[in-house]
């Protein structure tokens, strides 16, 4: 879907479900540029997004942090998928390290 998008910076899936997604594919491949994102409660909600080849540029070690909170927590990519059934927060995440 996103496929080589090398100039995204910003991307606002806030309002996304994915509890049907059955194939994430390359939806994020390529998307070096890719540096905030807005993920909604249901971004994960889909075992394939929490895949590590569903992470944005193929990095599931890239280390995100959720921004307008205090002490905010740094987390891979990885680490946040793997949150979602627990205490994943909503919100705008910035990533800190590639």
């Amino acid at each position: 879907m996103f496929f080589g998008c090398t100039n995204l910076e910003y991307l606002d899936v806030s309002n996304w479900n994915t509890a049907r997604v059955i194939h994430t594919g390359t939806m994020l491949e390529y998307t070096s540029s890719l540096h905030i994102v807005n993920l909604g409660k249901a971004w994960f909600r889909s075992p394939e997004m929490r895949l590590p080849y569903a992470a944005p540029n193929f990095n599931a070690d890239s280390l995100w942090q959720l921004q307008n909170v205090p002490n905010p927590k740094t987390m891979s990519w990885q680490e946040l998928a793997n949150s979602a059934d627990t205490d994943f927060q909503p919100g705008i995440y910035k990533r800190v390290q590639a």
